[in-house]
């Protein structure tokens, strides 16, 4: 008995039957061909979606800093940005859309890796990945190059202050 019923059920396993609930006429039946279907008036898609491009300054900074960054964007409207989120030994300590840019405060952890961090901007249920926006290098990275370009004796710092004490302004002013 049971080799029997085996024996029934095997053609429904091996067989290729499509079970169509309706009615199905010979000839009657209505499948829906969309290859042969004009577009019209749906316009035609050219592939020319510019790509959005970003930039940070400054792009690195040191493990301990704590920096006001400012966010850019090509192609990419940062009104509409939601939320900021990182990745990385850096955290968002508070942001001020302008328009043009987003004001980032961050703190980099005294513990840092060296490394990048990827940016998250949440745009309504959308998001945009940044990958590698933010280089962060070891606690005694100080951003100088080693150079003296200011000519103050001390390696590019921007101050033209040589430590001596006096005005290097040519001011009368003490």
């Amino acid at each position: 008995m049971t080799r029997t019923a085996l024996f029934l059920l095997l053609p429904t396993f091996t067989t290729g039957c499509i079970i169509y609930d309706g009615n199905c006429r010979k000839g009657d039946c209505r499948w829906d061909d969309t290859a042969d279907r004009d577009d019209e008036g749906l316009g035609e898609d050219t592939g020319d979606v510019a790509e959005a491009s970003f930039a940070i300054d400054p792009a690195e900074v040191g493990a301990g800093d704590v920096v006001i960054a400012s966010l850019t964007a090509e192609n990419f409207d940062l009104t509409t940005v939601t939320e900021v989120e990182i990745y990385g030994d850096v955290t968002l300590v508070a942001a001020a859309n302008r328009g043009d840019e987003l004001l980032l405060t961050l703190n980099v952890a005294d513990d840092a890796a060296e490394g990048a961090a990827d940016f998250l901007l949440h745009v309504g249920d959308d998001v945009e990945f940044i990958e590698a926006l933010l280089v962060v290098h070891a606690a005694d990275y100080d951003g100088q190059t080693g150079e003296d370009t200011d000519g103050d004796g001390n390696p590019d710092d921007g101050n033209t202050d040589d430590g001596s004490g006096t005005d290097d302004t040519g001011s009368d002013c003490g």
